[in-house]
């Protein structure tokens, strides 16, 4: 199995029928686990993860874009493009998973005219826009203004199976949409992947409200998704090889606004993260079981003045800075070393929101699917299979 060091590649010279169940025996025959009966072959999937409370503002999509939001009037890059700072044009990612909050404005053409359509399928069209044919969108799941976008790469569309969604309101009266969580269950390959889009109460003393919302909304998706009814039934940890959370969980940092912009200043992170809310929930063990992050080594993402990098000082008191948009993650404990994280950052540029958007890049090893083989200790009778590569573990020469 990949374990995050280099990757070895295989040069094969083949000859005769069937070539391509050969190879697939052959390798299975090499990393097949005879004790627990399972494959133990994997490759490394990369996953580009973002979470932005858009503040219900139209995002800026650069001069050159089409689609619905085609020339919005804010602009907070070099090309205008909120969406390129968060997803680059020369993205090298296998999976794009996009969640955003407060996801609802007015829609206007390039002379500054109303359009009359739905902000939801604007934003399912600009993605997809700005994707390009190199990806293909398999989940595109709304609750109210809460919007949860996956899209694989083109050429992996085949090993995506599986693939449901379900949602969970826990706003005004448990029924409000306003706040809530929509999720999505798919398998690549063998692996069975969860991703939530979340957004939790507001307020600094609200500690208690938000870790009821978890509860709750989790407590509703986990009868929504699942390969069987067997896995229905499983807690929502357990349904998922990997589970990640992005979001807007509006989780706060418990200290004097000074002595949090003093600290920002400073960049003391660790001091910061002493004082998180968020951080003591899940030590306590309130939410979010197992759940692992990357780490905070960038400003808190609420609240600033739009338009600007600076912290907001509307409100009465003002909002104190506070690491509001996270993504979180949790595997199967046999699992923990099959996810790498490979980045975890804010988005300072972007600023048509009082927010600023995170995103998070993993490597999660995949396992590829069993293939029942009767045939293993069939010769291969004429035909020749050789292979080489620099791992001494791979190589091996079988003459039939």
């Amino acid at each position: 199995a990949w374990d995050g060091g280099p990757i070895h590649y295989l040069t094969l010279h083949l000859t005769g029928p069937d070539v391509a169940t050969r190879v697939y025996q052959l390798l299975w025959s090499m990393q097949f686990d005879t004790r627990e009966k399972r494959g133990l072959l994997s490759v490394p999937l990369a996953i580009h993860c973002v979470s932005w409370n858009m503040g219900n503002a139209a995002p800026s999509v650069g001069r050159g874009a089409v689609g619905p939001l085609r020339g919005s009037s804010s602009e907070s890059s070099s090309d205008g493009s909120d969406l390129a700072l968060m997803l680059p044009h020369d993205l090298d990612a296998d999976l794009v998973v996009v969640s955003v909050q407060e996801c609802a404005f007015a829609l206007r053409d390039a002379h500054g005219d109303k359009i009359r359509a739905r902000t939801r399928d604007a934003w399912y069209d600009t993605l997809g826009t700005h994707l390009g044919p190199s990806y293909q969108i398999v989940v595109a799941k709304s609750l109210w203004d809460i919007r949860l976008v996956v899209a694989v790469r083109t050429a992996h569309l085949n090993k995506v199976s599986h693939v449901q969604v379900a949602k969970e309101a826990t706003g005004f009266a448990h029924v409000g949409g306003n706040k809530g969580v929509v999720c999505a269950y798919l398998r690549f390959l063998d692996t069975r992947l969860v991703f939530v889009a979340a957004h939790f109460a507001a307020g600094q003393d609200k500690v208690k409200v938000r870790n009821s919302n978890f509860v709750e909304a989790v407590s509703g998706i986990k009868g929504e998704i699942g390969g069987c009814k067997a896995e229905r039934r499983l807690e929502l940890g357990s349904k998922a090889h990997h589970t990640f959370w992005l979001g807007d969980f509006n989780y706060r940092i418990d200290a004097k606004r000074k002595e949090v912009e003093a600290l920002v200043a400073a960049r003391k992170w660790r001091a910061l993260v002493k004082r998180d809310q968020l951080t003591h929930e899940i030590a306590r063990g309130c939410v979010f079981a197992r759940a692992r992050e990357g780490k905070l080594a960038f400003p808190p993402t609420y609240r600033y003045l739009r338009g600007t990098s600076d912290f907001t000082t509307h409100g009465k008191p003002p909002r104190i800075p506070s690491w509001t948009d996270r993504v979180l993650f949790v595997s199967q404990p046999h699992l923990v070393g099959a996810v790498h994280i490979e980045a975890y950052d804010s988005i300072p540029d972007v600023a048509t929101s009082d927010h600023k958007p995170v995103i998070a890049a993993f490597a999660v090893n995949v396992r590829i699917p069993y293939l029942p083989v009767t045939t293993w200790l069939e010769p291969l009778g004429r035909h020749t299979l050789s292979l080489q590569c620099c791992s001494p573990t791979w190589s091996r020469c079988i003459h039939g």
